[in-house]
């Protein structure tokens, strides 16, 4: 295979990870309250104001 093809597809399947990852925190927590990055960030508790 070629090592170029791989890392494309690992790119690629890294993406829709992220992406999916997106959406089921969203299912999870509701709209507009996805958690950013993975510094220990957390959505925001029922009720608190942004």
């Amino acid at each position: 295979m070629d090592k170029d093809n791989v890392v494309l597809k690992i790119k690629q399947y890294c993406v829709w990870l992220f992406c999916f990852q997106d959406m089921f925190l969203a299912f999870i927590y509701g709209p507009g309250r996805i958690k950013k990055g993975f510094e220990g960030e957390y959505p925001p508790e029922p009720g608190a104001d942004l």
